[in-house]
């Protein structure tokens, strides 16, 4: 039961501190489950991390799902999807009832930027620590090359590029690698490290409107890949489709959900739930866009445990553990020249934020710091709200 309360307090507390979607939340996974608790090791988290990115639905809720079952069985797991998503359902909700009053804030501006420059470190961070991590190899390493200057490239040239194509071309890779290995007579070992004008409603469909929410964001839910940023085409052309929000305010709720903590996905599914039923409107499309993911990742994390006993099984995650550490340095690489230089993609020119720069140097120097004189770390929720302030 202690280890429960302490799952639910730990993703309540992660779900409130998470800025950037699910990336951004790895690097505090990272810090509370292997390096405080050491509940999971680091092999471990990197097949969550695959599995999470794989599978539909948002990748912060998929990871919660995961790592609560590993740590706490079927409660674990109800627990921490529902810790997690409590922090954005509740701000988010807040929000949807002065949004219009909520962008006009000067300071709440400045916060996010802030916020922003250090979710871009964290990310980084999180990147090199996965990559110390990783078992020194040829195959390693060009898998994590290519996949960094491919992703980067792809950012900057604004190629949309799924990034489940990744993981499922590194997967086959290494499934490759091994058969080759195998085929060949070589015996060595294969690497084991192993997110307004709407129509007016007769009462009729006020009445429906809870069960056509719910529908709509289960089927968002259980046919996107890659998280969040996955859904939003979906979630665009559902919205427009009904009438729930116009063109100019869903992009005006995607910046604003960006900025706010929790997952991208919680945060679409709890303002448009919340603007077209209240509170029970914004409770049933959130339950929706996570339901799809909660059975799917519990019954993965289940038999991955037994599926780890074959060889097959291993070599397709040998090649996607060095993939997932690329995906995240390349994240960090493209979300870092946004934030800092302004540089969106070849379309833009560079723009240098001076402000942003300094806050991303102290962040390092900080760390740098308490890491080599007191050999402390700092904590990423601290750098956050230093960030902010």
């Amino acid at each position: 039961m202690k280890k429960l309360i302490q799952l639910f307090l730990t993703f309540l507390k992660i779900g409130a501190f998470t800025f950037g979607g699910g990336y951004a939340m790895i690097a505090l996974l990272e810090n509370e489950f292997i390096e405080k608790k050491k509940w999971i090791d680091r092999e471990e988290f990197l097949n969550m991390v695959a599995v999470a990115e794989s599978t539909p639905g948002p990748v912060a809720v998929n990871s919660a799902t995961y790592i609560g079952y590993r740590v706490g069985g079927v409660a674990g797991a109800a627990l921490s999807t529902l810790a997690v998503s409590i922090p954005s359902f509740v701000i988010i909700y807040l929000i949807s009832l002065f949004f219009d009053k909520f962008l006009s804030l000067t300071y709440v501006a400045y916060a996010f930027k802030g916020i922003q420059v250090c979710v871009v470190y964290l990310i980084a961070s999180a990147g090199v620590r996965m990559f110390k991590g990783l078992e020194k190899n040829v195959f390693n390493y060009v898998i994590l090359g290519l996949v960094i200057v491919v992703m980067t490239v792809f950012s900057i040239t604004a190629v949309s590029f799924s990034s489940i194509f990744y993981i499922v071309i590194s997967g086959v890779a290494g499934c490759a690698v091994y058969m080759l290995r195998k085929y060949v007579g070589n015996s060595g070992k294969i690497c084991s490290d192993t997110d307004t004008a709407r129509n007016a409603c007769s009462m009729r469909r006020y009445k429906m409107i809870y069960i056509e929410l719910f529908l709509n964001f289960l089927v968002i839910g259980a046919v996107s890949f890659g998280g969040g940023y996955g859904m939003i085409s979906l979630v665009r052309e559902t919205v427009l489709s009904k009438g729930w929000l116009t063109e100019s305010e869903f992009m005006s709720f995607i910046a604003v959900s960006e900025s706010t903590p929790g997952p991208l996905a919680v945060n679409m599914a709890t303002f448009i739930g919340s603007s077209q039923g209240g509170m029970f409107g914004a409770f049933m499309a959130t339950l929706g866009v996570v339901l799809p993911s909660f059975v799917i990742i519990l019954i993965i994390a289940a038999v991955l445990k037994n599926l780890l006993k074959y060889a097959g099984v291993n070599a397709v995650l040998s090649g996607i553990r060095p993939c997932i550490v690329a995906m995240i340095i390349a994240t960090a690489i493209s979300m870092g020249l946004n934030t800092l230089f302004g540089f969106a993609d070849y379309t833009s020119s560079i723009a240098p934020d001076l402000r942003s720069m300094i806050i991303f140097m102290i962040l390092f120097a900080v760390s740098f710091l308490l890491k080599k004189i007191w050999k402390k770390k700092l904590s990423p929720i601290l750098m956050i709200v230093m960030s902010a302030v």
